[in-house]
């Protein structure tokens, strides 16, 4: 049975819709009456939400409820107004969590067989441990929590991505090196398996990402990697260096910036890939009767065309 999604809320329209709460506050009107704000989410969209002269238990973070409400408008967003709600024991969280429409193990053979391609010993030999020593984080880590890829899996589409569109422009650029783009592309974002996880429904930094960053623990990886494979290569430092240079700017978070043709490759193909999943996110949320997307925060927050 196909649940009702926020997407297809209308203003005024009563409905009953189940919804993952994501957060719940209690609050006092200006009359000093009690009510429930809420942040409740349907797999794809969230939407906030008032009960209002509401004194009972609040509703426990990542649970299904069917929410009982009418939809408003404030400051040009829909909100509901919550009438009641009944935990929902029928559908199970799962149906709820951050997904992408991709076969995450139809990705990962995609990966390894475009690792196993690479004619240079070392890049081949340290994405292959990479892919065979991660390979649960690989389908299932997020990318992100919520920019771009924030979705299980996220990760590894977005490497395999990067992997691809950095191949594709060292072949058409006089002096990069293929196989130094293909594998620095796909390992740039190494780190983030240990960055994000996902917590039921929420993603969430692990401590280690909090305390560090995907830049350092991607560094610290290829150290183990190169450790465990007894290869320590020349190319190595190269690896090092992209993944320490792929945000571009050190105001982006980049530990230093690129210093060799590859590092260019591979930052320009991170920001192209976590671009265009951004304004594909957002085009599938986006009103079906305007050519534009709402604005997207990280691509100077403004609206670009749908796709």
């Amino acid at each position: 049975m196909t649940r009702l999604l926020i997407s297809e809320l209308k203003v005024s329209q009563a409905a009953t819709i189940p919804l993952v709460c994501m957060e719940s506050s209690v609050k006092e009107t200006r009359s000093h009456k009690p009510y429930v704000n809420m942040r409740l989410y349907d797999g794809i969209n969230d939407i906030y939400a008032n009960f209002w002269n509401y004194n009972g238990p609040q509703p426990e973070l990542n649970t299904v409820y069917d929410f009982h409400a009418v939809v408003d408008s404030y400051q040009g967003n829909l909100q509901l107004n919550v009438k009641s709600f009944d935990k929902n024991t029928s559908i199970h969280i799962n149906e709820f969590a951050p997904a992408s429409d991709y076969n995450i193990a139809d990705v990962y053979k995609c990966a390894y067989t475009l690792i196993s391609e690479v004619s240079n010993d070392f890049f081949r030999g340290i994405g292959l441990w990479a892919l065979e020593e991660f390979k649960d984080l690989w389908i299932t880590v997020p990318g992100a929590k919520t920019i771009h890829h924030a979705y299980a899996g996220g990760t590894l589409i977005h490497s395999y991505s990067v992997a691809t569109i950095a191949k594709a422009m060292a072949m058409s650029i006089p002096g990069a090196d293929v196989d130094t783009c293909t594998v620095c592309g796909f390992l740039h974002d190494i780190g983030k398996l240990f960055t994000y996880a996902i917590n039921g429904i929420t993603i969430e930094l692990t401590n280690q990402g909090s305390l560090l960053d995907h830049v350092i623990i991607g560094e610290q990886i290829i150290l183990e990697g190169m450790n465990v494979t007894q290869r320590f290569d020349k190319e190595a430092i190269i690896l090092q260096h992209i993944i320490a240079a792929h945000h571009g700017l050190q105001e982006f978070g980049a530990a230093v910036t690129p210093a060799c043709i590859e590092a260019y490759i591979v930052y320009h193909a991170d920001a192209v890939d976590a671009a265009a999943e951004q304004i594909r996110e957002a085009s599938k949320k986006a009103s079906s009767d305007t050519i534009w997307t709402d604005r997207i925060w990280a691509l100077s927050n403004r609206p670009h065309l749908k796709v």
